[in-house]
């Protein structure tokens, strides 16, 4: 995959980008070596988003669809988070739907 086939508008960008920031926190990965390779690519992925960079590699965009899967799963109360973590969640809720929407189709293309 050498590009992603979506353009990004303000609010795609910025609600993914918060989805970005807050997987690291999670804590999810299984050890610390993972981590740190889940913690590089959100920020890659990030800087490419607000750089409107569309050269997003394959583990970036499956970091990207993980980090809206994430915030989806805070919304609906599937991981616990504070309060003001959840709310920001909330706030894209649209927008997470709808880009997870999309992109799930398209990694099922890949």
């Amino acid at each position: 995959m050498s590009h992603i086939s979506y353009a990004f508008n303000h609010s795609d960008i910025e609600a993914t980008a918060y989805a970005l920031t807050i997987l690291p926190r999670l804590g999810l990965a299984e050890s610390e070596a993972q981590a740190e390779i889940n913690y590089q690519l959100c920020c890659s992925a990030a800087k490419k988003l607000i750089d409107h960079d569309t050269d997003i590699t394959p583990d970036e965009f499956r970091t990207i669809i993980a980090a809206l899967q994430a915030a989806k799963l805070i919304i609906l109360g599937d991981i616990e988070v504070d309060a003001t973590t959840r709310s920001e969640c909330k706030s894209h809720f649209f927008t997470i739907n709808k880009l997870l929407s999309v992109f799930e189709k398209q990694l099922l293309q890949e």
